[in-house]
């Protein structure tokens, strides 16, 4: 989840902060904030706390997390070990090697793959 400063469509108000699925957003990149409105909005406290969120201390450390977000990746889980995950990329590799063992994507959507270790089933000989 990231939190999201901006203007409301369609409106010339106020700033608005959201919180919003990471996965909905793209194109990151690291921009100096020049209005003080929004560094307000960016840093206002939460409501009942006496603190905000905090931004990142150096541009290299924004840098660093920007390309991170960049690379799109989904959760990635195993049939034999379902409580484990990894990341891999969006969209997942057909298989994937994990120790020492092949395993072969049997489903994935927006949030997560499903791989299996059994090899997918051969295609059936046309009816005739």
């Amino acid at each position: 989840m990231v939190l999201v400063a901006g203007r409301h469509r369609g409106v010339a108000g106020p700033y608005i902060r959201i919180v919003v699925p990471r996965r909905h957003l793209t194109n990151f990149r690291v921009r100096v904030v020049y209005s003080p409105a929004l560094l307000r909005a960016l840093t206002k406290p939460w409501k009942g706390y006496d603190y905000g969120p905090s931004l990142w201390e150096t541009r290299e450390e924004a840098e660093l997390n920007a390309s991170r977000w960049r690379e799109r990746t989904i959760e990635a889980r195993f049939d034999d070990e379902p409580w484990r995950s990894v990341n891999v990329s969006d969209p997942p590799p057909l298989d994937l090697q994990r120790n020492g063992k092949t395993y072969y994507l049997a489903h994935f959507n927006a949030r997560r793959a499903l791989y299996s270790s059994l090899p997918p089933l051969a295609e059936l000989p046309p009816a005739s």
